[in-house]
Formats: structure tokens, C-alpha cells, sequence
């Protein structure tokens, strides 16, 4: 078949291999039949000498003389063909270049036909219980990195604040030079000041500085709190970059004060979410798995040491502290969207005058989602790395995805939790029954 691209990675052996199995089958006939002629004595004793050289001979001729091709090796060529047109022709795309008169584009044809290999190798490694082939993971890195380029060109073109935001902080974590990392620190840094956008602050404030530059600058916290002052994250952000002992007792008391929790972590999720979508299964609806699981992964709770720090020196002599120190646990164990805030939560009401039943209970539940947290590094949302690499399943992979964007880590982790204990007691009673 004319231009089908790489090849599904067939294990084929060449013709020193063959050799070497000629050989080896020789002496191995030699064996057998000096142990067929043991019983004749003296005669069996001379042909036993005489063997080696036999069998040597045998050896060199065979590695001499290039051996006939297994027919099992062109029917596994053949095989594979078949394979491989196949999937083609259910891709839709059976020719090497779009029939005259398509409306597919010739990029977007290789593309297809791009999928459908992958898909075909998938095919090949489930049916024989292969691991994934070693040139999975760089094909799959290129993959995405052409997604987060189509992404960010995307997002450009929609021209608002949010989106923009979005996309200078793809262009500062995917950046494959400091150069233009640091260009994109500085517009992130830029788009954060001049809109005034919670979710560009919230960005920006993780956009750290590349390489020790000494022109680099940062917004400030506090700028999230000036424009978000009913967030209490903005306030524990503040906090965090407070030195100050009255000042950081003013920023605590703030913070709890304030009524609302907004987390931005999973808006980059949400965003990306709203971009289009590979519709078949292959290399590029994987790429996109693995560009949305990244936006999955959590950040970090900022401002939580410090506010353990001071909840823990300062609650024993200033009453008024110790007060906020347990609204504040009771208002983030409500409204926290993830682990962190509830683990900080728990840690705050150990040190306070709280109803320990109330948190005992309190620290079962979180167990419970720490537990679920932890099959679901072997089997959902947190493995969709290696599920990635397989052909089907993006669909499921994707609502998973939507999910945790609409729900939160904590909402997300608990309702996995609760199918999976109605699933082991289904399969138990199955088991159970006679």
C-alpha cells in the first residue's frame, strides 16, 4: 500500500536471527542424534566426535547462505495491511490524499488517517496484552503541544480579558524556551493590571518569575483582594505575602469576615472545556485528554501555612484571633471545593474550641474522599494519562473531565465514591447469590 505511514510496530526478526535459528535447530538435530546412538559403543563414541564438526558445518552453511523468509512474517505484513486499511476505511479516509471534489482538507485527511493508525496500534497492543509501545509517549507530547498551540491561537481570537488570560498562562506553562516563558509572564502580568479580572489576578500570582530575572515583577496579592474583597482566598493570598504581626492580624480577621469562597483553579479546565473537541476516537482526541487533565490538577491553598502559623501562636492571648481562627474553620470546610481546604480546615479546628464529635465525623468523610482520591490514581481521573494512550473510552474520558470542572475535586470525589460503594455491593451480592 503506497504512502500508509508508520507501520503498526509488528516484533519482526531479520535474517541474522534467522541464522541463528538455523544453527541452533542443527545442533540440536546432533544432540538427538547422538543420543539415538549412544547404545552402539565404539561406533557411537566416534560419531559422537565427529558431530561438533557436523553440526559446525551446518552452522556456517546456514549463516552463509541467506535463509528463506518465514511465510509466517509475510503473512503478519499481511496482516497488518488488512489492519490497517481497515481502520482507514471506517476513518473514512481509505485513500492516501482527499478523492477530487472533497471537502476535507489535505491536512485535516492526514489527520484522520493519523487517528486511525493510532487506533489500529491500539487494536494490536489489547489483543496481545502489549504495553504501550515506546513511541506512544513522545508522539503523544508532540500531539499535545499542538494542541496547546491550537488552544492558545483559539482563545486568542475570541479578544476578551478572560480568554486572554487563559491563554498567555498556557503560553507561560507549555513555553519551550525561557524567553518565551517570560514573555508571557510579563503580558500575564500586564492583561492582570490593566483588567482587573479576578481570574487574570489569580493567574498572574502564579506566573512565577523564569530564571532569576531581576526586571521580572509580580501583581501584588493585595491587588486581588482590592478587586475580589468578598473572597476569602483573596484574603489568604494577601495574607501569605504579609510580614508584618499587626498587619497580618488585620488580614486573618479579614479574611474571616469575608462571605464567599471563589476558587479559580478549575476555570482553566472550564475554559478549555469550551473549545472543540475531536468527534472520533485517536491521536488527537488523547492529546486533548491529557492538555484538560493537566488543567485538572489542583493548586496549591495559598496563604495556608501562614494561617496554621498565627491560628497556632496567636489563638492563646488574643481572643479575638482565636474566634476568627474557628469561624474560619467551620466557613472552609463548607465551602472548600477541594482536599486542601478541607485538610486545612481540620487542622485549624484541632487547635480550637469546636464540638470534637462534630469533627471527628468531620475527619471520617475526609478519609473516606482521601481513599477514593487514591483509587482514582489507579483507575479515573487522575490515570487518564495512560488511559490516554488507548484508542476508546475519550468520550468518558471527557465527561469525567466535565465533571470535576463542574463540580470540584471534594462534590467530584464524593459522588465517585458513592458509585463505587454501589458497585463492590452489587458485585458482592452477585457473588452471594447461590
Amino acid at each position: 500500500m503506497a504512502n500508509r505511514g508508520p507501520k503498526i510496530q509488528f516484533i519482526r526478526h531479520g535474517r541474522r536471527w534467522c541464522a541463528w535459528l538455523a544453527g541452533g535447530g542443527a545442533l540440536l538435530a546432533a544432540g538427538a542424534w547422538l543420543w539415538l546412538q549412544e547404545p552402539n559403543g565404539a561406533v557411537g563414541a566416534a560419531d559422537a566426535v565427529a558431530a561438533p564438526t557436523s553440526a559446525h558445518v551446518a552452522t556456517s552453511a546456514s549463516a552463509g547462505a541467506p535463509p528463506a523468509l518465514s511465510p509466517f512474517w509475510s503473512l503478519a505484513r499481511d496482516a497488518e495491511d488488512r489492519v490497517l486499511a481497515e481502520h482507514y476505511r471506517q476513518a473514512g479516509v481509505a485513500t492516501a490524499t482527499p478523492p477530487p471534489g472533497s471537502r476535507i482538507s489535505p491536512e485535516e485527511w492526514e489527520a484522520r488517517r493519523v487517528d486511525a493508525r493510532w487506533c489500529a496500534e491500539d487494536g494490536l497492543r489489547a489483543g496481545n496484552g502489549l504495553s504501550p509501545l515506546p513511541g506512544d509517549s513522545k508522539s503523544l507530547s508532540q500531539a499535545k503541544s499542538k494542541q496547546v498551540d491550537e488552544a492558545i491561537r483559539l482563545l486568542r481570537t475570541r479578544n476578551q480579558p478572560m480568554f486572554s488570560a487563559v491563554a498567555e498562562w498556557l503560553q507561560y506553562r507549555y513555553a519551550e524556551d525561557e524567553a518565551a516563558r517570560g514573555q508571557a509572564q510579563e503580558n500575564l502580568q500586564n492583561l492582570a493590571r490593566s483588567s482587573r479580572l479576578p481570574l487574570a489576578v489569580f493567574l498572574a500570582l502564579r506566573a512565577e518569575c523564569v530564571g532569576g530575572s531581576v526586571t521580572c515583577t509580580r501583581v501584588p496579592a493585595a491587588l486581588w483582594a482590592e478587586v475580589e474583597p468578598d473572597n476569602r482566598l483573596a484574603w489568604l493570598a494577601q495574607l501569605a505575602e504579609t510580614r508584618q504581626p499587626q498587619e497580618q492580624r488585620r488580614v486573618l480577621l479579614r479574611a474571616a469576615e469575608a462571605p464567599r469562597q471563589f476558587d479559580y483553579s478549575r476555570h482553566v479546565l472550564h475554559v478549555l472545556l469550551s473549545l472543540p473537541m475531536s468527534g472520533s476516537p485517536g491521536l488527537r482526541a488523547a492529546s486533548q485528554v491529557l492538555l484538560r487533565a493537566d488543567a485538572a490538577a489542583s493548586e496549591d491553598l495559598v496563604g495556608a501555612p501562614t494561617l496554621q502559623h498565627l491560628c497556632k501562636t496567636l489563638h492563646v492571648r488574643d481572643a479575638e484571633v482565636q474566634r476568627a481562627c474557628t469561624s474560619l474553620a467551620e466557613q472552609l470546610w463548607r465551602d472548600s471545593e477541594d482536599r486542601q481546604g478541607h485538610n486545612l480546615a481540620l487542622a485549624l479546628a484541632a487547635g480550637s474550641a469546636v464540638d470534637k464529635l462534630v469533627w471527628g465525623e468531620r475527619a471520617q468523610e475526609l478519609k473516606l474522599v482521601e481513599d477514593q482520591d487514591a483509587f482514582e490514581t489507579v483507575a479515573g481521573i487522575k490515570d487518564l494519562q495512560r488511559q490516554a494512550l488507548g484508542c476508546g473510552g475519550h468520550q468518558a474520558q471527557f465527561q469525567q473531565l466535565a465533571d470535576y470542572a463542574a463540580f470540584g475535586e471534594w462534590r467530584y470525589l464524593q459522588g465517585r465514591q458513592v458509585v463505587r460503594a454501589q458497585a463492590e455491593a452489587l458485585e458482592q451480592a452477585k457473588k452471594s447469590q447461590p
